[in-house]
């Protein structure tokens, strides 16, 4: 298997697993360029130039292979990586494969093991080249904006290397040869060949110490009882990491055209935006134009003298700036994290909200500083996009602490402000499909406590109308149509109390979102209102906090864990509801996956899939899988209210009419249209249109 270098390892380090990592570049295109391979099993090391070597590759793809029929399981630093790595070493179609090998990803194991463990993620830590102390950040609400923090723990092979080995890797040596395989020359020197060897074979040696440590530790801070499940659980990781690698390499497509028009227009939208907010509040005018820079500017002492004239309950609560001898209790913050305190909109903005129309601008800003030049070191949409036009984000798969994909929204238009996403442009002859579960966690949880009241809500259609039933808001022949303005106090308050909102901020939702002014004494009788309508949730909540600090851990289907170390207590009791979630959403990938879709991403609830645009029985695929992955985790009697599950759908397509209609599709009611417009951003689509004047040419066919 080509040059070999004998190692001395621990004996309980010689079993059948393959320790493997590539170098390569070229992430935004379908195919990675791959440099040069190490990969190290029982006491031996081989380290292979790929470069503009096919012979290398296909005998480099068969040895994986081989190992692969022996038994052997791959252990890399990020699974993703190595797995697209290898779908790149050849034009045959290895995707299948890739997911039947066994995977182990001390990447995710890393976050994994240290989320909510202060044993490893305070303490030292290696931080860009540099030991440091990380002590425990305070909550969102204590911060104050450019307050000095602890940086936040990072997760790359350095920091883990660090933390569980004492290795201090020479991080600038890495960066340097890192910048030389991204310049991906035409050909490299042979010094540089030299170094990217050596590069890629001092990462390998510790990647069996680092697994060695990594398995201690889950022996550590778990029972006995689950010590056997580790391995089979770290395996069921590591696929997803595999079969994030085919969605990363097919991507998603965008618009191109269109995208170019609306990123060359970014100062306009922007300036559009100010002069908007400006017509609406004409009294405030909170941007001022300057003629000699030709732009609008924001007139923040104005804003902070309006910030005074608020309530007393959200001046006392609002964000400050950093103290200082002119302000000596810092002055009011402006930025986007303040005012999403107390105003909540995030897509359908308030045209007699000043304060939603503020998080409208700094919101819509922040997504457009993405298709704009970035500063030096930070990347920008277009460095994400591929020559063939699909977008390959980075997922960042167990990027959140209930181990949801947790993309950045630089390079991921649906986390952008919702307007953005008709961006999202199949070429010709292709569709693309989403479905997502309607009111997932509600009915998670519901089945989660077994609260019948709560499954009854689920099943009548309306569950925050049902609630305004159960608490004697509303007749019990009531109909939603005359009581529109209650519905909507009673859905707040649901939303709330799925995240263990208080009455203070509760009080400041509800006078928000309905005009109306709300006493916090108000706040806790609907949250009374809510524990007494639910009372098996109520006491299952409780139960989860006692079951999780007794424990020291909480465990998702999984076998992700939260330890013991929160002292949010909203965000433990959370998580099993959304993590389990996010644990159905990665089984449904994997059917989807394996019946043929060709699965383009997922978002929270939903999952996406492209096809041929004629060929709509895929979106009934589509819908079984995810109900049989909904149903999976649920105890046997809990599943006959599991399957009824809601599904939403939406098709489209630059081959279908340009009128949305509603298919059906084997009893499933699709929503059809030829380009996809959310219709939260509605609005704002048909302001912001006319800067995109593309109707799909140029782009990539599936």
């Amino acid at each position: 298997m080509g040059n070999k270098i004998t190692l001395s390892i621990d004996d309980e380090e010689k079993s059948k697993y393959v320790y493997i990592d590539y170098e390569y570049n070229g992430v935004n295109q379908k195919r990675l360029n791959v440099v040069s391979v190490s990969f190290m099993w029982a006491s031996e090391i081989s380290t292979r130039w790929l470069h503009k070597n096919k012979t290398n590759k296909e005998e480099l793809r068969q040895d994986l292979i081989d190992f692969h029929n022996e038994g052997y399981t791959f252990v890399a630093f990020s699974s993703e990586a190595e797995a697209r790595s290898f779908l790149s070493l050849s034009m045959n179609n290895d995707r299948r494969l890739i997911t039947q090998m066994r995977w182990i990803d001390l990447y995710t194991e890393y976050k994994c093991i240290s989320n909510h463990n202060a044993r490893i993620c305070y303490g030292k830590h290696l931080v860009k080249g540099t030991v440091i102390n990380i002590r425990e950040p305070k909550p969102k609400w204590e911060r104050k904006e450019g307050e000095k923090e602890s940086p936040p723990m990072q997760y790359g092979l350095a920091s883990a290397l660090y933390k569980f080995l004492g290795v201090v890797i020479d991080t600038d040596h890495k960066e340097k040869i890192r910048d030389i395989i991204i310049a991906s020359p035409n050909e490299f020197s042979t010094p540089q060949k030299k170094a990217i060897l050596e590069y890629n074979e001092s990462d390998i040696i510790y990647l069996p110490k680092l697994h060695k440590e990594i398995n201690k530790e889950y022996r550590r801070v778990l029972p006995r009882k689950e010590h056997a499940k580790i391995e089979k659980e770290m395996l069921l990781r590591g696929e997803y990491g595999a079969r994030t690698a085919i969605m990363s390499m097919d991507g998603y497509p965008v618009d191109t055209i269109s995208a170019r028009n609306f990123s060359n227009s970014v100062s306009t939208i922007l300036s559009d935006i100010q002069r908007d907010i400006n017509r609406l509040f004409p009294a405030i005018k909170p941007f001022q134009f300057c003629t000699k820079e030709l732009k609008y500017k924001w007139r923040q002492k104005e804003t902070r003298q309006w910030i005074e004239t608020l309530p007393e309950a959200i001046r006392a609560g609002w964000m400050r700036t950093k103290k200082s001898t002119k302000f000596p209790k810092g002055q009011y913050s402006l930025s986007v994290d303040a005012f999403r305190r107390f105003y909540s909109e995030r897509h359908n903005y308030s045209e007699d909200s000043l304060g939603n129309q503020f998080v409208r601008y700094l919101t819509t800003k922040t997504n457009l500083n993405g298709f704009l030049p970035p500063p030096k070191g930070k990347k920008c949409f277009w460095d994400f996009v591929g020559q063939d036009g699909r977008v390959r984000p980075f997922w960042n798969t167990f990027g959140s602490q209930s181990s949801r994909t947790q993309p950045s929204a630089t390079s991921f238009l649906y986390l952008k402000s919702a307007w953005m996403r008709v961006l999202n442009v199949p070429p010709r002859g292709v569709a693309i499909g989403s479905i997502d579960y309607g009111s997932e966690e509600f009915l998670i949880a519901a089945l989660q406590s077994g609260d019948m009241n709560m499954i009854t809500a689920y099943m009548s259609g309306d569950v925050y109308f049902y609630f305004a039933k159960l608490a004697r808001a509303v007749p019990q022949d009531a109909k939603r149509e005359d009581y529109e303005g209650i519905r909507d106090k009673f859905k707040q308050v649901v939303l709330s109390m799925q995240y263990l909102m208080t009455k203070f901020g509760l009080a400041i939702r509800l006078t928000e979102v309905t005009g109306e002014y709300h006493t916090e004494e108000e706040a806790q009788d609907f949250i009374d209102m809510f524990n007494e309508a639910f009372p098996d949730f109520y006491d299952y909540r409780e139960q989860v906090l006692i079951d999780y600090y007794e424990d020291g851990y909480l465990k998702l289907p999984c076998g992700w864990l939260m330890l013991g170390d929160n002292t949010n207590f909203r965000s433990a009791t959370n998580c099993p509801t959304q993590g389990f979630g996010a644990s159905i959403m990665r089984l449904a990938v994997k059917l989807a996956q394996d019946r043929g879709l060709q699965v383009m991403q997922t978002l929270h609830d939903a999952l996406y899939i492209m096809f041929k645009s004629k060929n709509t029985q895929s979106m009934k695929v589509l819908g079984d899988c995810m109900k049989e992955a909904f149903v999976h985790y649920f105890p046997k009697e809990m599943k006959k209210y599991a399957v009824k599950i809601r599904l939403d759908s939406a098709i489209w397509s630059l081959d279908y009419p340009d009128k949305v209609e509603v298919i059906e599709v084997e009893g499933m009611k699709i929503k059809k249209m030829q380009k996809y417009i959310d219709p939260r951003g509605k609005k704002e689509y048909q302001r912001f249109k006319g800067y995109f004047n593309s109707n799909g040419e140029g782009l990539d066919i599936l």
